[in-house]
């Protein structure tokens, strides 16, 4: 799966890698939002911080994700404009001046 949502098809650049990952993740969505998925989260979660870098606590990330789960509505996909690299090798980017604020809605209480 990691290759299917890193791989940058030439004809398709950025915005056919986006697509594949919000596929994915929808995908990951509708299999956790069933009930027998639920007692593995604790065992997966374990799984893939090994893979990622994250300052979330176990407890922290399962509450997000349950949070995430109860939510009716379906998951929203939004793309912040970025300036382009300052060199070739940077990997990190700057929010354009050009982005429109606020970057995402306020919440509703």
């Amino acid at each position: 799966m990691e290759q299917l949502v890193r791989y940058l098809e030439k004809g398709q650049g950025e915005a056919g890698r986006r697509v594949r990952q919000q596929r994915v993740i929808t995908q990951l969505l509708s299999e956790l939002v069933r009930p027998e998925q639920w007692a593995q989260l604790p065992e997966r979660w374990q799984r893939l911080t090994s893979q990622l870098d994250t300052n979330l606590s176990q407890g922290e990330a399962l509450s997000l994700i349950t949070a995430g789960l109860r939510q009716d509505k379906p998951v929203r996909y939004s793309q912040i404009p970025l300036e382009p690299p300052a060199k070739p090798e940077q990997t990190l980017r700057q929010i354009s001046a050009k982005a429109p604020t606020p970057l995402w809605p306020p919440a509703k209480p």
